[in-house]
Order: structure tokens, then C-alpha cells, then sequence
């Protein structure tokens, strides 16, 4: 999930001291390894490979099974055919072939360009007919999708109005201080969102509400071991790798990954490290065409995906009336690949 179109971020003075003083650092924007280093525990796990019975190799949908074949385990490259019992491509599919509304919002990753409809079908994209009213494409007032506001102001709005979204990423909220505040969500910030407390809960992947403010999320804050992996930094292009120690998750430093067995240097890292001859944890070699490809992935449709589906999930819980944002809901942005999870196809 990398914001950057033009990387969404800007760093406050307090973040960027933050972001110098840790430990260490690991740019995924160059992309992961080869899906030929990857294990077999792990070779699924990886959006853009598959287990082809001996090795890993480049994703070829027909190699996955159901269970690794839906939606983000293959970044929607792949779709489940039901009547044929196996997995298929989804660029063979146009919008009206598409039943599932979570394909039909990510349609734009496999190259088509999808709105769900009211009627829950899949059709060509309007924002007229878009059920989810996407916020980055299309502006939403009284419950109404339609064309991009431009220069609009949320303060000129009654409290009892604000709840528009203009189009080009910004949203007007009533705050926790009962003021219609404009949010930017370009530069994903948390800091931000410390006067709208459930918003900063849908970023829970990058930030958390803790001493009256929304702060980024840190290896401290996790508490299971087993989501004791790595942390996002405010642009989606670094993580910062975690290490369980004495009975909490810390900041891993360089010599923790030396410890790793090949199954966690993968995991830990975002599949951007692995085991190398002399058997230590280490980044991998790319190829520089695949290294371009990877980063422009990243840092353009991704995160737009992600944005789409957070906001996609708040409209559901409001129309619904579902607390969808309680503290113990486990709603993901990209969910982490749970350490020692030995699911695999046959």
C-alpha cells in the first residue's frame, strides 16, 4: 500500500527528528525479491508469485488455489472461478462480467475502470452511478455522487452540512471540537486526525489515538507477537522492521535480522530481504526494470486503492449505522501476513 503521487506526505519538524534517529530503516519502493528466493511457506504469500510444485516463480493464476487466489493475495490480478472450480486471470474479465464488488472497486488494477452501482452491479465508471463515490474521482453532497468540486471551502458549511467530499481529496468532517474542518488527504498525516478520532482508527496501519491525539504508529504499540513484524512509515515507502524482545515489540536493529530463519527475514522485511549464501538476512538484488516497475506501483494505484476502500468502509458503517470503528475491530488498510501461518495449497 505507497502514497506518493507525489509521495503523500509532508513531514512536520517532530516526524522528520522521528524518522532520523531510528534504528533501522528498509526502503520497499525498490521493490521485493525475486520470487525465486522465496520459500515455500512465504511463495503465495507474495502477490506476484506462485508455487509451481518445485519452485517459486512468477504469479501464474492457474497455480493458485481458492484460497490464494482472491482479491489483495494477488493484488487483484487473479479471480476464482466458482463454475470451473480454478483460478484465472482477471484481465479477462470487462466490467459487467465482474459480480464481486471488491474486484469492481480494484478494477483499475488489472487495467479496467469500474463503478458499483446501487443496483450491485459492475459497470463502465461514472461517478453518476459509483455506489462508493470514490474521493479521489468524484465529489459526494447530500448523499450524491457527482463531478469534482473545485476551491470549495468546508468552513462556509453549516455543522449540520458537513459531511462533503470534494472530489480531489479532501473531505469535510465535523470534528471532535463541533467545527466543519477541511482534511488532506493527499499528505497522509496522522497528526491530522487528532480532532477526529475515528478517522485516525481507519489509518490504523500508520497511525493510533493514544494521549488525547492521533500519533504514527510505532513497534511499541503492537502488543501481539504475532503482528510484531515491521511498521509503516508516513509515505508507505520504508517500513521499519519489529522484533519481539522480553515480552514487547521493539525497533529491530541490524544485528536482530541476522538472527532470522529464512521464513521471518522474508516477513519481517516485506519480502524485500532474504536468507543469502553465507545464510544471513539480506536485501535482495533487483533487476532495475523491475525495481521502475515496483516503485511506480506503489506509489500511484495502490495507495488511491487503499484511500478508496478506508472511505468505501466509512460510507458502508454510516449508511448501515454499524460501529464498524470499535477499538477491537481489526479492520486493515493491507493486512500483515500472520507470522507462522502454515496454510498452503496441496
Amino acid at each position: 500500500m505507497k502514497f506518493n503521487i507525489n509521495r503523500f506526505q509532508i513531514f512536520s519538524l517532530e516526524q522528520k527528528c522521528l524518522h532520523l534517529t531510528l534504528e533501522l530503516e528498509i526502503d520497499i519502493s525498490q521493490g521485493q525479491c525475486p520470487c525465486s528466493q522465496f520459500s515455500y511457506n512465504n511463495c503465495d504469500r507474495v502477490s506476484k508469485c506462485s508455487w509451481n510444485g518445485q519452485n517459486c516463480q512468477d504469479l501464474n493464476c492457474n497455480q493458485r488455489n481458492e484460497t490464494w487466489c482472491k482479491g489483495w493475495e494477488t493484488d487483484y490480478q487473479c479471480i476464482w472461478d466458482s463454475m470451473l472450480q480454478k483460478c484465472d486471470e482477471s484481465q479477462k474479465l470487462n466490467c459487467q462480467a465482474i459480480t464481486s464488488y471488491e474486484y469492481c472497486l480494484n478494477s483499475q488494477l488489472f487495467d479496467l475502470d469500474c463503478s458499483w452501482t446501487n443496483d450491485n452491479n459492475c459497470q463502465n465508471f461514472s461517478c453518476f452511478i459509483d455506489q462508493f463515490c470514490p474521493i479521489n474521482r468524484c465529489s459526494m453532497i447530500d448523499g450524491k455522487c457527482s463531478e469534482p468540486l473545485n476551491n470549495f471551502q468546508c468552513s462556509s458549511l453549516a455543522l449540520g452540512q458537513c459531511n462533503i467530499q470534494t472530489g480531489n481529496l479532501f473531505q469535510c468532517y465535523r470534528n471532535n471540537t463541533d467545527k466543519c474542518q477541511q482534511y488532506n488527504l493527499i499528505n497522509v498525516d496522522c497528526s491530522q486526525w487528532s480532532d477526529f478520532r475515528q478517522m485516525c482508527s481507519a489509518f490504523k496501519d500508520l497511525c493510533i489515538y493514544k494521549n488525547d491525539k492521533c500519533e504514527q504508529l510505532t513497534c511499541n504499540d503492537k502488543t501481539d507477537q504475532n503482528t510484531c513484524t515491521f511498521v509503516y512509515t508516513m509515505d508507505y515507502a520504508a517500513i521499519i522492521p519489529c522484533f519481539w524482545t522480553e515480552s514487547k515489540c521493539e525497533e529491530a536493529k541490524q544485528e536482530n535480522l541476522q538472527t532470522l530463519l529464512i521464513d521471518d527475514c522474508q516477513i519481517q522485511t516485506y519480502f524485500t530481504y532474504s536468507i543469502s549464501e553465507n545464510n544471513e538476512c539480506g536485501k535482495c538484488i533487483l533487476k532495475k526494470e523491475e525495481s521502475n516497475n515496483y516503485e511506480i506501483y506503489l506509489q500511484t494505484i495502490i495507495p488511491i486503492c487503499c484511500i478508496m476502500l478506508i472511505f468505501a468502509s466509512v460510507f458502508y458503517c454510516k449508511s448501515t449505522k454499524i460501529l464498524c470503528f470499535k477499538p477491537q475491530n481489526q479492520y486493515r488498510i493491507r493486512p500483515e501476513p500472520p507470522i507462522g501461518d502454515q496454510s498452503r495449497q496441496n
